[in-house]
Parts: structure tokens; C-alpha cells; sequence
């Protein structure tokens, strides 16, 4: 079967890290890192790959831990996402599905997803307005949709005239105005751009950038108005807000701040005897602590770091102790810790507490204070 442009199914199976696409896959990857970062997913959401072709971004997006869909219109395509999840062990296709449909017909129930995701396809809907209707329909509140396409001259270049005239495609131009408009009539309550142009495009020699630094010069990249028309001409990325903000969870999380106080622990504990710790635990920040553990982490867990009197962390994984419940922002929760220590020779150590994203961060990564107490390790 022929891909877009002209590329066989060898090339749509690596696309876009495949050399006789070369300058076009570092664009769909500049792309992809864009689009990934903005969309605002966690591992364990379900995003769609609208018009997915050969499924790239639904490969990547399961590397992330993404449950993904890859719509397209034509089987052949999807056959090729197929084969790209069974070339990879290292890729769970568990977690990907398959649907072969028109994207201005959606076959999904309304609020299915958490994040949609559509590079260089809306230009070649017949129809803005129904395509973009349907992605607002499938899309659950305070959700994003994240588009990245050519711009408003698209139509008049030399490339989408010759993929007109040679494989019928509908080569359309995405003008900004004209799309705010549509979203906002269909639904959407915000648009959002991500104003970045191809990196071959800027190159600031370091002397320049010494200038620019020192109030000397304006450099190149300084003219916003230039590169605005630039953006708008050729290269559009942008966001689709339904609604506000996503809530605040330990799977989203914003800050993520503990207040710990010990309520009852040993000073002294013999080796190979468990320790046993009672804590009161305040939610000091702005995000829910989900309880329930999850395949992907985001779920909130007391974690205990052995160390030695210096601060070095000797072990950091002593066992976590789960909450009992959700804990809400101002929340109080009391826990017992039973902690299993490990094998080491005896002398003074440190126990540090803290709470812990799992498969996110601990929170003294992002600022929280752990609390800390001695501990003597006898025989």
C-alpha cells in the first residue's frame, strides 16, 4: 500500500524515525514533543490519535503510559499501527486500540477521553466545523485537544498542490481567526497557541546572543511580529480548552505539600526487628491525595528514607504504608508505619518521612518538608 507522499508501508511502519523521511520526521518530532507536553495527560488516560496514520502517536504516547485509540479512515494505516506494537516488546498493546472511521462521525460515546491529539490531519477534513464538533463531543470537561498543522498558505505551496495531483488528498489551509471562531461556536471556551518555529528556521550566533544579553543589539528572534506571520503562514500549534483547568489530584497534581508530626516511635530498635510509627499527616497543598493505588502511580503513599548521619540516603525503599482514604487539601489523616529495616551494621541512623507521588516524585522534591528522627540500631 502507498502512504501520503508517496511512502511505502516500510517507511509508515518507523515513520517518523526513518531516514528516507528525514527532514520531515525531525519536524513531526519537534512536533510530537510539543503536542505531548501540552495536552496535559498522565499515564493511565485514555488519549485519541485522531487520524492517526501510521500510529506514531500512539506508539509514543504508549511508551508514556497512555491508554490510546488511533482512528483513521483507511485499514491499511491501521494495520501498520498494528505491526509497529508487534516489532516492540517493549510496548504493551494491551493498551492500544483500532477503529477504522471517518473523523467527522465519530463512534465513541460522549466524554470518552482525556486528551485529544491531532498533528497535521484537521487540514484535510472536508469539514472544520463537523470535525472539530465531534472532537468536542468526545472529549470529557476540562479537557484539551491539541492540533498541530500548517498554516494559512498551506493550500498554495508547491508540496500540497503535488499531493492533490497525484494521490486526490484534501489539502486545506488552517487559518487561525477562522478556527478560534469555529471552536469557540462549537463549544470550546478557550483557545490557546504554542507560538514555536522549526528549529532550522533560528540560529543565533553566540557573539549575537552575547549582545542581545547585554542590551547591544536585538536579536533576530526578538521580532515577534515576524515571527507571528511565519507561524500563521506555515506552522500552527495550538490547544482547545473544554472548560477550565483539570482538577488537581495526585495524578494531576499541582503542589504538592505535607505537614508530618510523629506521634509515637522507638529510639531504639534491634536489627531484624520491625519499627512501628504513628503519624499525623496534614494536606498542606492545593491537590487531592488519591488513596486507591494505580497501575500507573498517582496515588499518595507515607515513604521512609534510612540514612546515615551525613544526610546519605542508605535505603528508600523501606515499604510505603497507603492511605486510608482520598485526603483533601486542609485535610488531617492518621497513619501507622510498620517498617522493615534492612541489614545494616549497627550504629546511629536517620529516618526521613515523607510523602510520596508514587511513580511522580516524593514531595520534598517539589518543596515539602520531610521530618526526620534518630534512630539507634542495635543487636
Amino acid at each position: 500500500m502507498e502512504l501520503a507522499r508517496g511512502y511505502d508501508e516500510a517507511t509508515g511502519l518507523c515513520f517518523p524515525l526513518v531516514h528516507n523521511a528525514h527532514d520531515m520526521g525531525w519536524r513531526y518530532l519537534f512536533d510530537l514533543a510539543i503536542v505531548g507536553q501540552a495536552l496535559g495527560c498522565r499515564p493511565g488516560d485514555l488519549v485519541l490519535d485522531f487520524a492517526a496514520g501510521p500510529c506514531y502517536v500512539s506508539e509514543f504516547g504508549n511508551r508514556f503510559g497512555y491508554h490510546t485509540v488511533a482512528l483513521d479512515i483507511e485499514w491499511g494505516l491501521l494495520d501498520i499501527g498494528r505491526q509497529r506494537f508487534a516489532c516492540d516488546r517493549r510496548l504493551r498493546p494491551e493498551l492500544a486500540a483500532f477503529v477504522a472511521a471517518d473523523g467527522q462521525r465519530l463512534p465513541f460515546a460522549d466524554q470518552t477521553f482525556d486528551g485529544i491529539v491531532c498533528i497535521e490531519a484537521l487540514h484535510h477534513m472536508p469539514s472544520y466545523w463537523d470535525a472539530l464538533a465531534e472532537i468536542y463531543r468526545v472529549l470529557k470537561p476540562n479537557r484539551r485537544a491539541v492540533f498541530a498543522e500548517p498554516g494559512s498558505r498551506h493550500s498554495q505551496s508547491s508540496e500540497a498542490i503535488q499531493v492533490v495531483r497525484q494521490y486526490g488528498y484534501v489539502e486545506k489551509d488552517i487559518v487561525l481567526t477562522e478556527i478560534y471562531d469555529l471552536a469557540r461556536k462549537v463549544g470550546f471556551t478557550r483557545m490557546a497557541l504554542k507560538p514555536y518555529i522549526y528549529p532550522e528556521f533560528l540560529t543565533v550566533d553566540f557573539r549575537e546572543w552575547q549582545d542581545y544579553q547585554a542590551g547591544r543589539s536585538q536579536a533576530p528572534f526578538a521580532n515577534v511580529a515576524d515571527q507571528a506571520r511565519v507561524i500563521e503562514a506555515s506552522h500552527s500549534i495550538f490547544l482547545l480548552y473544554k472548560g477550565g483547568d483539570r482538577e488537581l489530584d495526585s495524578v494531576n497534581p499541582g503542589t504538592l505539600r505535607a505537614a508530618l508530626r510523629i506521634l509515637s516511635i522507638p529510639g531504639r530498635v534491634h536489627l531484624n526487628e520491625d519499627l512501628r510509627v504513628e503519624l499525623e499527616v496534614v494536606n498542606t497543598g492545593d491537590t487531592l491525595w488519591l488513596a486507591a493505588p494505580r497501575e500507573f502511580g498517582g496515588y499518595v503513599t507515607l515513604g521512609v528514607k534510612l540514612c546515615l548521619p551525613d544526610g546519605r540516603v542508605v535505603d528508600d525503599t523501606l515499604g510505603r504504608t497507603l492511605l486510608n482514604q482520598d485526603v483533601a487539601p486542609g485535610e488531617l489523616t492518621r497513619l501507622t508505619a510498620v517498617i522493615r529495616l534492612p541489614q545494616v551494621p549497627p550504629g546511629k541512623y536517620v529516618l526521613r518521612f515523607d510523602m510520596v507521588d508514587e511513580q511522580v516524585c516524593w514531595f520534598e522534591e517539589r518543596g515539602s518538608e520531610a521530618v526526620q528522627h534518630w534512630l539507634s540500631i542495635v543487636r
